[in-house]
């Protein structure tokens, strides 16, 4: 065993030896460059930036260590020196914008609220919309399972069929979702979540660029993950531009350039470890390695003799206390997962119970007027027969229409019985019929409160999902958006459902007149049993089980917003 430590003592020597002759020779021999990025700028070029003295930069808020906010708020990150260091290099000022997560950021910068983000990795999805800048750095994609799975050498195509963990717009969700239709995506808001879900056997893999994962795998201590296998593609990080801001594209390329290969190696080494490349060991190195190594052997070996036994020791009671938790571990997370499921069966159920409430209140309103034109077309064949006025003409127009009023209100009765429905085959449906359905389930609450309701078909899809638990989430936003207009008592009330497509998905948003959301409470809308309606009014329920039943049951993704004084509701399957 002591040889052993001997020979990594040994070559520990060698390496440091090693590193410091090369951190001297690149400092002796590194190139000096002027930082005044400004004289390559051009006329226009400078004064473009005198016309936008302050550019908008929204980063990733959660992607170590690449981009990301620390506890107080800074923005951090290889990204993050790469731009501060930009802002020395051309002398402009770039404002950081804080959003919620990578969503909202892509929402923002869609809608012109930013110039610029940190770090994106450029796909033809992607350039739809941005530019890029020439590349800050590049990190292989890696392909991560669960230890004892007994698969190696994953590449994406052998990934058909599988459930695998991408996180919501980043590069892998990107690229998946077009390339590699036939892989089953699990779509999660975070790095750290689709760990999580690969760790507890929620997928199979999950797909993410090396650094940020292996960031994530130590600081979360998740040990039973693995690397197998890497991508065809690779994260090669950009700045994206807006696509109206080519000049800034052109000015932050200028820039750059200015950036030395040495200022670039030492923002990579802080934050991802690097071996250096590009020298060869003489011989006089080599003797010199050869003479340190035997002096530090000398004292290495002293040192190392004392405290081995004591790390034995240790070694041995941390081995011991592993064991002891790893024998519970699948047990603990078996019991958390099946209290988890539990609760999701219980809250589903008490929503379908919500939503069958005010399912009925509906179907009363709908019948109240047929039942009431019943009542009035019987009551007057009665009266004409009382006078002898009653013709076989008369008799017949009248149980026609009466025949007619019927059939109406048992067709109600089967829109409103297949929303029930609680079969789980998958169905083909056009998405603004099942828009219009929904808003035929709440015509009678828009009609009480004299709420006006629009419809604006641009591009509509054919899905092939559950139809029944869609409509359930339109109703869902629906009848909160009209509980929030009767609380605000708008001059007009209205609601606005638009239908779309962006990038072949389906993209529905339901927007309303009532004031918006208050910005301490949005972050919250989708928690379990939220509410901000008065005790007995509210189960706090439906926006959870909408945003439950769009990311877990249709693959999609649910957000909100406060939008041209309403609130926005965004529904992408």
């Amino acid at each position: 065993m002591y040889w052993r430590q001997l020979i990594k003592i040994l070559f520990l020597a060698a390496v440091l030896c090693l590193a410091g002759t090369w951190w001297f020779d690149s400092c002796s021999c590194a190139t000096i460059k002027s930082d005044n990025a400004l004289a390559m700028l051009n006329d226009a070029e400078r004064n473009w930036l005198q016309q936008h003295p302050s550019l908008r930069l929204a980063p990733d808020p959660e992607f170590k260590p690449i981009e990301y906010f620390d506890e107080t708020g800074a923005y951090q990150g290889i990204a993050a020196e790469n731009i501060r260091l930009l802002e020395q290099k051309l002398g402009i000022k770039i404002t950081i914008v804080h959003k919620k997560n990578w969503d909202e950021v892509l929402l923002a910068f869609k809608a012109g609220e930013v110039d610029m983000l940190g770090a994106v990795v450029p796909t033809p999805a992607r350039g739809s919309f941005m530019l890029f800048s020439d590349p800050l750095f590049d990190v292989p994609g890696g392909i991560f399972v669960r230890k004892g799975s007994e698969q190696q050498g994953l590449t994406l195509q052998s990934l058909k069929g599988m459930r695998v963990s991408v996180v919501s717009n980043y590069t892998a969700h990107d690229i998946l979702r077009t390339s590699h239709p036939d892989i089953t995506l699990d779509v999660v808001p975070t790095t750290l979540a689709g760990l999580q879900k690969l760790s507890f056997g929620m997928s199979d893999a999950f797909v993410e660029n090396v650094a940020t994962a292996a960031y994530y795998l130590q600081e979360s201590a998740l040990t039973n993950i693995h690397l197998v296998g890497t991508t065809d593609f690779k994260y090669r990080w950009a700045i994206g531009v807006r696509k109206d801001l080519p000049m800034l594209q052109q000015i932050l390329n200028k820039g750059l350039k200015m950036v030395s290969a040495e200022e670039q190696r030492q923002i990579n080494n802080k934050w991802i470890p690097v071996v250096p490349a590009g020298w060869q060991i003489s011989r006089t190195a080599l003797a010199a390695i050869f003479a340190g190594g035997a002096l530090l052997v000398t004292v290495a070996v002293v040192i190392w003799n004392r405290s081995l036994s004591r790390e034995i020791a240790e070694r041995k009671r941390v081995e011991t206390e592993l064991e002891t938790m790893n024998s519970t571990l699948e047990q603990r997370v078996s019991e958390e997962v099946e209290q988890n499921r539990e609760k999701d069966r219980l809250i589903f159920q008490q929503a379908r119970q919500a939503a069958m409430g005010e399912m009925l209140h509906s179907i009363a309103h709908q019948w109240r007027q047929p039942l009431n034109n019943i009542a009035i077309y019987t009551q007057n064949l009665e009266l004409l027969h009382r006078d002898g006025l009653l013709t076989q003409q008369q008799l017949h127009d009248d149980v026609r229409i009466i025949m007619d009023i019927i059939m109406y209100m048992s067709n109600t009765i089967d829109d409103f019985r297949s929303f029930f429905r609680l079969d789980k085959v998958v169905r083909s449906f056009r998405v603004s019929e099942q828009v219009q359905q929904a808003l035929r389930y709440v015509s009678s609450r828009l009609e009480q409160s004299g709420i006006a309701s629009e419809v604006v078909v641009i591009n509509d899809l054919e899905l092939s999902s559950y139809p029944s638990e869609y409509t359930q989430v339109l109703l869902n936003i629906l009848n909160n958006a009209v509980d929030a207009l009767n609380a605000a008592r708008p001059a007009h009330p209205s609601i606005k459902i638009t239908v779309d497509a962006v990038e072949g998905r389906s993209v529905v948003t339901i927007s309303d007149n009532a004031g918006g959301i208050a910005d301490d409470i949005l972050s919250r809308i989708f928690d379990p049993y939220f509410t901000t309606k008065p005790v007995g009014e509210g189960t706090g329920i439906g926006l959870y089980m909408a945003k439950v039943i769009v990311e877990k049951n249709l693959g999609g993704v649910l957000t909100a917003c406060t939008y041209e004084g309403g609130a926005r509701f965004r529904i992408e399957v």
